[in-house]
């Protein structure tokens, strides 16, 4: 769990804690939202009374913590799993216990007013506390919590502690290198961070929890959920995927378009296999598919610079992807075509590599989708000076294999001769064991023994998990149901590491 922390429980508090500390903040609301030129709507003075008890909160350190009574669990935004769940992510006292401060104010308000509307695009659904970013920013301000960014020269609003601007600046240094500072400038206008920014997902009123937004983004805004802060390389993820959002608008406007993910010869937003996207979240629709391909641009870029054409020629569906961010949102040129690179994925595709597996027909399996876990894991293992980290090389798993193969040949070095695992192998390896601890114990018995369990283990080093089932289809084509469950407890035993 995000944000989790131990707990020194207090006494149990009764609701009668603080009376009236809602409405005491409400009147301020509404002082603060006329002061800074807002019709204070009951939503928007709901919305900055919440902002004003959790920098409250945050001031006083969040302690000390205390169980609420169960009568608590019934009132306000107590009710809210959601809130409670995001207010311990961003490390200021959750279920079951919330700060001593808070306790009165989350009974006294309400969650209704606080929870918008449900608003969709392709299989992706969410709601937005406060409605927008705009009354966001506007409760906020009302609160009086801004400052200005020291180097982006922005305004950062929301709920603050003192080093939160130092740790937004921080992350904003990918964009900064990658987009100039100029662009970036002409494209965030305000940064704001909250606790709960909205939840995903078609949720009751009263659900337990759903999904926490951890960010969101609209005219030039960036609304960054807290609990990131404390997970430098996603807040500067989130923070990549939340601009490319705004790009995404941006340029697609300046073409007539609501978006540049949506125009004529996108790739985003098609149906593929999950090694085609950035992440799992990026199926959800073309916006989503083209702000996670931004984001691992933007933490990939000093690595594809001394890889040229890796994307565009190892990594299938998705290195297009990128290709069309370098070229649509950063103006850079394709690599050409590399003869070495072209020969490394038919090899893959082909075979003639140990990427992938066999299964029982022979066909190979999952090649070009390890081909792009292994690129992409070079890619983040390589520094902005081009060094790679040993630990890509020297980790051990099923894939090191593959990992020092595609090393070998981006360097033009002889590569280990090695082809996928084959499940019908690694069965004709478990069936001369299984025959050889059957045969009469002599020393030739043992030597071959021992040579065929070590060469099952070897291939068993290089086999991913899924190979596993086609080795039992294989079995079961081959054997009776009583040797095939034999020879299937046998290679169960081999993979626990058993004698």
């Amino acid at each position: 769990m995000i944000g989790s922390k131990v707990v020194r429980w207090g006494a149990p508090v009764s609701p009668n804690a603080a009376p009236g500390e809602a409405d005491r903040l409400r009147s301020s609301a509404r002082f603060g939202l006329r002061a800074a030129g807002v019709e204070p709507s009951e939503d928007l003075v709901e919305l900055t009374a919440l902002h004003m008890a959790e920098k409250k909160l945050l001031s006083s350190g969040g302690t000390p913590l205390v169980r609420p009574t169960a009568e608590f669990h019934q009132r306000g935004m107590l009710r809210s799993g959601s809130y409670l769940a995001a207010a311990a992510a961003a490390g200021m006292g959750g279920p079951p216990t919330v700060g001593t401060a808070m306790l009165a104010v989350l009974s006294e308000l309400n969650p209704d007013k606080l929870r918008g509307s449900l608003h969709t695009h392709g299989s992706n659904e969410w709601r937005i506390t406060g409605q927008n970013i705009d009354n966001m920013v506007k409760a906020s301000v009302a609160a009086g919590t801004q400052v200005t960014l020291p180097g982006l020269g922005r305004p950062l609003s929301g709920v603050l502690d003192g080093s939160d601007a130092q740790r937004v600046e921080a992350a904003l240094q990918p964009l900064v290198r990658t987009l100039g500072m100029a662009r970036l400038q002409g494209t965030v206008t305000h940064l704001h961070l909250g606790v709960m920014l909205g939840e995903m997902g078609n949720l009751p009123a009263n659900s337990p929890g759903g999904v926490l937004m951890a960010g969101l983004a609209a005219n030039g805004q960036v609304a960054i959920a807290r609990h990131n802060l404390d997970k430098p390389q996603q807040l500067a993820d989130v923070l990549a995927h939340e601009v490319g959002h705004l790009l995404d608008t941006q340029l697609g406007n300046a073409r007539g378009l609501a978006s540049l993910s949506s125009s004529p010869g996108s790739p985003f937003g098609r149906p593929g296999q999950p090694h085609e996207f950035a992440t799992p979240y990026a199926v959800h629709n073309e916006m989503e598919d083209f702000a996670e391909t931004h984001a691992l641009y933007v933490r990939t870029a000093p690595a594809l610079a001394h890889h040229p054409g890796v994307a565009r020629q190892l990594l299938g569906a998705l290195g297009r992807k990128l290709d069309f961010v370098a070229r649509e949102v950063y103006r850079a040129s394709s690599a050409p075509a590399d003869a070495k690179l072209k020969q490394v994925a038919d090899d893959v595709r082909e075979g003639r590599s140990p990427f992938g597996f066999c299964n029982e027909h022979g066909a190979v399996c999952g090649a070009e989708a390890q081909l792009v876990a292994v690129t992409r894991r070079l890619l983040d293992s390589t520094d902005s000076h081009g060094h790679l980290d040993p630990s890509f090389l020297e980790e051990g798993g099923h894939d090191q294999a593959a990992r020092r193969w595609l090393h070998a040949r981006l360097q033009g070095e002889p590569a280990e001769d090695l082809q996928p695992v084959a499940a019908r192998v690694l069965a004709n390896h478990l069936v001369r064991v299984d025959r050889l601890v059957a045969a009469e114990r002599t020393p030739d018995n043992a030597a071959a023994r021992l040579q065929e369990s070590n060469a099952l283990r070897a291939a068993l080093r290089r086999s991913p998990p899924e190979l596993r089932s086609h080795v039992h289809a294989w079995i079961d084509g081959q054997y009776d149901a009583e040797t095939a469950v034999r020879l299937k407890g046998r290679l169960d035993r081999f993979l626990t590491l058993e004698p």
